[in-house]
């Protein structure tokens, strides 16, 4: 579910969403 809000980011680097870069 945090990948969704994240970003597409967060689906290459699941262990660090974009949000927490």
């Amino acid at each position: 579910a945090a990948d969704l809000s994240s970003g597409p980011q967060s689906k290459n680097r699941r262990a660090r969403p974009s949000f927490a870069r």
